[in-house]
């Protein structure tokens, strides 16, 4: 059984993530993905959150998702509004 993804802001881990997450979720990043004429934007920078997590800690893609829908704080965290299904993001 797996646990459950929690993060404390004590934990040197969830500092490094909110910095690439605010770069991520920076104006100059949009743009730096518009020019590759990638859109919907937001859709590909939530994607690119959720594959960030699964890397950084080691999960699977649908372990994260999963996490995603039951968890508001870690969405809030992610700035996630919409969590896409695992098929979505995978393609």
């Amino acid at each position: 059984m797996k646990h459950h993804m929690y993060f404390s802001k004590q934990d040197p881990n969830y500092s490094t993530l909110k910095e690439i997450f605010n770069f991520i979720d920076s104006r100059k990043s949009h743009e730096i993905i518009a020019s590759f004429r990638i859109k919907p934007v937001k859709t590909f920078v939530n994607d690119l959150k959720i594959w960030y997590l699964s890397v950084f800690f080691n999960y699977e893609l649908s372990f994260v998702v999963d996490e995603l829908n039951n968890n508001s704080k870690l969405r809030k965290l992610c700035n996630i509004d919409h969590v896409p299904t695992v098929s979505s993001i995978q393609t």
